[in-house]
């Protein structure tokens, strides 16, 4: 079990793996925003939460993209700007994580709805703060903005496993990624990949290899 230092530093480098994977797909993303609610909340409000900078209310997620591409139902393709938490998971003496009450419920996925609901708590409690009375609650509303409802969770498992919206996010980087000039100079990296059926699947490999080594140095 990783602890103190090590453990932190695990957290840190799976963050940056996923700025990597950002980068192949040309999307332009950023660690630690300082202001996700810049151009979304009021002005006079705003700058009153921005006056307390330093008070442990403000959220700050951990890593924010901006033109992110989305395919809604319809096809079209929609420009997004979206919020992510990364969570690493280890397991605790009583296994409470990976024994919940529901034993098919994936432990990962118990992860993700409690971050949902921490940010939603978080959110009402800046409204109840800076803008009581109001009742267009203006840092929920600009919370829910992003992506389709708010944060985007990214967690990995003690065993390397991660949630559902982790794989779909893996799949569609892949997919933004072969459009770009750089999949001309991708290689395979072994004999089997000759099998694959073009750069994606290549793509999606690397990039579940990458994070599923990461995940287990995570669990040593």
């Amino acid at each position: 079990m990783l602890i103190n230092g090590d453990y932190h530093c695990m957290h840190a480098s799976i963050q940056s793996l996923i700025i990597d994977m950002f980068r192949k797909a040309k999307i332009w993303a950023i660690r630690k925003p300082q202001n996700m609610f810049h151009g979304l909340v009021p002005a006079e409000i705003l700058k009153q939460y921005c006056d307390q900078h330093s008070i442990k209310k403000f959220i700050i997620p951990d890593i924010m993209t901006y033109d992110h591409p989305h395919r809604e139902r319809s096809g079209r393709v929609v420009l997004q700007r979206r919020i992510f938490e990364v969570k690493t998971m280890r397991v605790d003496r009583r296994m409470n994580n990976y024994n919940p009450r529901n034993p098919n419920r994936r432990a990962v996925e118990k992860r993700v709805a409690e971050i949902e609901a921490h940010y939603t708590k978080r959110a009402n409690k800046l409204d109840a703060t800076f803008a009581a009375g109001n009742s267009s609650n203006p840092f929920l509303s600009a919370y829910k903005s992003y992506g389709t409802n708010g944060i985007d969770s990214l967690v990995v498992g003690h065993f390397g496993e991660v949630n559902k919206g982790f794989k779909q996010l893996i799949c569609s980087l892949a997919n933004a990624a072969t459009e770009s000039q750089e999949v001309g100079n991708i290689t395979p990296a072994s004999s089997m990949d000759h099998k694959r059926k073009g750069a994606y699947a290549l793509i999606r490999k690397r990039f579940k290899v990458a994070l599923g080594f990461m995940g287990n140095e995570d669990s040593d």
